[in-house]
């Protein structure tokens, strides 16, 4: 009896191939309880697993985790209402050991992300010294300052970002 080779799904790889290439690029899936001391503990296993599949530099580590931290916190505190019978999503992907994408989805009802992120910009101007800036609405520019892309949602409660790493050789 002769074997079959499975056809060919995708860009010319074999559905073994591809099953491992999808496999390669999650770094993490789950679901984080809205506890903010979790978080902590969520990060750390998120930068393990990333330091397995691609050796980072300080400056793109310290970018990862304050992005990680920022978005999961945001979701928490301000998506949740800390709300701890409430989750929040999270997905991190790497494509071709250079793009981080991190996507953060919480069960709040969402904002306008846009009116708000106005509302600081405008803010930002006035205020002299950085440490003088309102708390609320800080993280959202820290991300947009970090990321290369920032994608939402319609309803405002996930957020998708994208950074290109700089892997160490």
């Amino acid at each position: 009896m002769r074997m079959r080779k499975p056809k060919d799904p995708i860009g010319g790889l074999s559905v073994m191939e591809a099953i491992e290439a999808c496999r390669d690029r999650q770094v993490y899936s789950g679901i984080i309880h809205s506890e903010a001391a979790v978080v902590c503990r969520e990060v750390k296993v998120v930068l393990d697993r990333l330091g397995s599949y691609s050796r980072l530099g300080e400056d793109d580590h310290f970018d990862v985790k304050v992005i990680l931290n920022e978005l999961l916190q945001n979701a928490i505190r301000h998506g949740n209402s800390m709300n701890a019978s409430k989750t929040v999503s999270l997905d991190v992907l790497l494509e071709d050991s250079q793009t981080l994408e991190i996507s953060v989805e919480d069960e709040g009802p969402g904002f306008d992300v846009e009116r708000t992120l106005a509302q600081k910009r405008r803010r930002c101007f006035d205020v002299e010294d950085l440490c003088e800036m309102d708390e609320c609405g800080r993280g959202l520019l820290i991300i947009e300052t970090l990321c290369d892309t920032v994608e939402r949602n319609a309803s405002g409660n996930r957020i998708t970002v994208r950074k290109q790493l700089h892997p160490l050789s």
